[in-house]
């Protein structure tokens, strides 16, 4: 296997010449995994150990041997294409994309933005004209912005945008000519406001965070394999590579799109006092957890980080809500009060996502090394792999919305219902 690291070599084109060329072809999303097993469009097998933060271009050529060189080539893929039919429209678009932290890609006078139900529903409320395609997503550079002049600059930046949506509709007045009132250029009440600004951060609250993600803290977690004991006992994990495979189902099938989801939801809506948004989104875990002893492993870990707040931070919010939690008015699950404590100690979303799924990682990691003869090292180089993928789903977390909160690894719940059913056992899941 091929080891790649470095990201952009600059070769002078005349040296490739005489190399036979082959491609990496890649979606947007995976141009920006920094660590992963690929093949090459000819067969080879690519080991991809980029530097954090990594996005490769079409064109990047990332290694060169004697007698071939490799390039990268996006892939196309679904995306809903927008065609705005003046500037201010596109610029209220993007504005309200870039709220609802989804990026956006710049084709000639069209806005593509990913195929997502949330992005479906902002063209449709928007009015703006839109169809379903697959195209080569490469969205505008810069992270997200909750500022309509990023725009702005991204407009100046790629003038033919502009000049294309100008040309088309006859220059800025064009609303008028459409029968329609001139919009604003920015909706003064956006659908979803941040929640009132946080103190200045501290050194603290990153060491609560580190506290809080801690496997030490009490809630109970060691008790819990989540399915992963059936699946030694039946011998479907037997090895690293099995334990690896498990993780990565779990981060991608339940902790990043629901239980991560749900966390951050819940601090941004503790965070403005609003607790039956978070009572809503506690319903909403307690309904999306099919296995009995994932829901109540969950609620189990949810109660003991609640009182555990409570106790630490004194926050009569907290202490309240779990007053709930005992009384059975509400399920009280572990995302839930994860996201309660984010919110009192002013953690950042991302860094919410981050360490709420390498806790529950490092967690089950701990139940692999109890149920198979693997080493603390193999363990730990298990856990580093996987890093990349975190990242990414806790990102992905961050900037969805709770009712995009999503659910599915079949296996993971049949396994974990089959496991009530085991005559003996180590864990309570």
């Amino acid at each position: 296997m091929i080891l790649i690291t470095e990201p952009h070599l600059h070769v002078d084109a005349r040296g490739l010449a005489d190399r036979k060329r082959d491609t990496l072809v890649l979606t947007w999303e995976e141009r920006r995994w920094t660590r992963k097993r690929v093949t090459t469009t000819a067969g080879r097998e690519v080991g991809l150990a980029l530097p954090t933060g990594t996005v490769l271009r079409a064109g990047d050529i990332i290694a060169v041997a004697a007698e071939w060189y490799l390039a990268v080539e996006a892939r196309p893929e679904p995306v809903l294409a927008a065609s705005p039919r003046d500037p201010d429209e596109a610029i209220r678009l993007a504005f309200e994309v870039g709220n609802r932290h989804f990026s956006v890609a710049i084709d000639g006078g069209r806005l593509l933005v990913p195929d997502d139900t949330a992005m479906e529903q902002l063209l449709e409320r928007l009015g703006v004209p839109w169809h379903r395609e697959e195209a080569v997503y490469d969205p505008v550079s810069g992270g997200h912005r909750h500022d309509p002049a990023a725009f702005a600059r991204a407009e100046r930046e790629d003038e033919p945008a502009a000049s294309a949506i100008r040309k088309r509709d006859g220059g800025p007045t064009a609303s008028a000519r459409h029968g329609r009132e001139h919009e604003p250029r920015v909706p003064t009440t956006p659908e979803f406001e941040d929640e009132p600004p946080a103190p200045a951060r501290r050194p603290a609250a990153l060491l609560s965070l580190l506290h809080f993600a801690d496997s030490a803290f009490p809630t109970g977690g060691y008790t819990h394999s989540f399915g992963l004991e059936r699946y030694c006992q039946a011998g479907i994990v037997t090895d690293g590579a099995g334990v690896e495979r498990f993780l990565l189902a779990q981060i991608e099938g339940t902790a990043g799109p629901c239980d991560a989801t749900a966390a951050v939801g819940v601090r941004a809506a503790f965070a403005r006092g609003d607790v039956e948004e978070c009572r809503a989104i506690d319903e909403t875990l307690e309904a999306m957890k099919p296995v009995r002893e994932f829901r109540e492993g969950s609620r189990q870990m949810g109660r003991q980080t609640l009182r555990v707040t409570a106790a630490l931070t004194g926050d009569g919010r907290v202490a309240a809500y779990r007053d709930l939690v005992d009384a059975g008015v509400a399920p009280g699950h572990h995302a839930t009060a994860f996201g309660m404590a984010a919110a009192v100690l002013h953690w950042k979303p991302e860094e919410t996502a981050l360490a709420y799924l390498y806790s529950t990682t490092a967690l089950l990691m701990g139940a692999a090394l109890r149920l198979l003869p693997l080493g603390q090292t193999e363990g730990q180089r298990i856990l580093w792999r996987i890093h990349p993928v975190i990242e990414r789903a806790a990102r992905e977390a961050a900037q969805r919305a709770p009712a995009d909160l999503a659910c599915f690894a079949p296996g993971l719940d049949i396994q974990g219902m089959l496991h009530e059913r085991l005559e003996s056992r180590l864990f309570r899941s």
